[in-house]
């Protein structure tokens, strides 16, 4: 995903679009930020400069400092809120489809899709009220079950809605056929989205793990630094 990391101020609309905020949010947060950074920044420089002389350039590199900090800092929360709903839509849409077997015996593709919408998981069902309107308007479109969630810019989802999208041409029977082929796609995503989590929580418990003994390391450099100064001054 390393979309993730390209967030500049062309393509800010879309980011905040998937993560559910809006434009007047963000820079009201990025003011709020960069004022509290900047005004933190000069209450430290006047208590240390009373303590000991400090250069003016060194005043100012803090305020651009923190000016670029306050104004990046929203970016990084932005960045988390998309990736958590990217690997939440992942994790979603295989299972909505999967759903979809029962409904397709009954029902051609277009109602199938409009009565999912009642057990959709929430994490897709807005874009799929959006793909119900359109397909609506035009059921033979392509390009309708092409732009389902391809804001999040994942190839399965792409293909596997091309695949839904070719059942319009299909019979009951073929439908059936298919639809087992599908599921071991599916069966396919699940154990990688599986596998991508477990990875994930190893890393964040080793992470934890890690935290004490980084703690007892500073602990102990400190006993020593202590020892030695009070060695010294024997």
């Amino acid at each position: 995903m390393k979309w993730l990391y390209q967030i500049n101020e062309r393509n800010l609309n879309s980011y905040l679009k998937i993560s559910d905020i809006r434009l007047r949010q963000f820079f009201k947060w990025r003011l709020t930020i960069g004022f509290l950074f900047i005004c933190s920044w000069i209450s430290g420089y006047w208590i240390i400069s009373r303590q000991m002389e400090f250069y003016k350039p060194v005043f100012l590199y803090g305020i651009i400092g923190a000016f670029l900090l306050g104004y990046k800092l929203p970016y990084f929360y932005i960045r988390f809120k998309v990736k958590q709903k990217t690997e939440q839509v992942s994790a979603d849409f295989p299972l909505w489809l999967s759903s979809l077997e029962v409904l397709i015996l009954s029902n051609n593709i277009p109602n199938t899709l409009k009565k999912s919408l009642i057990t959709c998981p929430g994490s897709i069902k807005k874009d799929l009220k959006i793909l119900v309107d359109k397909i609506e308007k035009d059921p033979m479109d392509q390009q309708n079950y092409t732009e389902f969630l391809s804001q999040y810019k994942l190839s399965d989802i792409n293909e596997l809605m091309l695949d839904l999208y070719q059942f319009n041409y299909l019979d009951k029977s073929l439908m059936i056929s298919e639809f087992a082929v599908l599921h071991k796609r599916l069966n396919a995503i699940n154990t990688s989205n599986r596998q991508h989590s477990q990875e994930q929580n190893l890393f964040f418990i080793g992470a934890i793990n890690s935290v004490p003994l980084f703690l007892l390391s500073i602990y102990i450099l400190l006993i020593a630094n202590m020892l030695s100064n009070s060695l010294m001054g024997g």
